[in-house]
């Protein structure tokens, strides 16, 4: 088990689903107000260069307006391509719900 893993375990989380899914092509997308730099570093350290699960990261710069306003979720909407009926947000903070809820996108 890597750092990641045991981090995401200390919070109940398994990492496998994320794998699981980016393996059956499943986009999946981290959107953060964290600098895109730390989360860049932190996704190579855990899961190498090449064997990322994510398809991109919405960080603090890639947004003028941060959580709980929808803008993050908006613009991983529009890169994504995908429609908001098929998206599925993951959580951990209540600026974060609201923001998904903001963009309708279900939690």
């Amino acid at each position: 088990m890597n750092g990641f893993e045991a981090c995401f375990q200390s919070m109940g989380i398994s990492i496998e689903p994320m794998t699981d899914q980016a393996s059956k092509g499943i986009c999946q997308y981290i959107v953060t107000t964290s600098r895109k730099v730390a989360v860049e570093a932190l996704v190579k350290k855990y899961f190498g260069r090449e064997n990322s699960p994510f398809d991109s990261i919405i960080a603090f710069e890639d947004v003028q307006k941060q959580k709980p306003d929808p803008e993050c979720y908006l613009t991983a909407i529009e890169r994504s391509g995908l429609n908001a009926k098929n998206i599925f947000v993951f959580e951990d903070s209540e600026a974060g719900l609201t923001a998904a809820n903001m963009a309708n996108l279900p939690c």
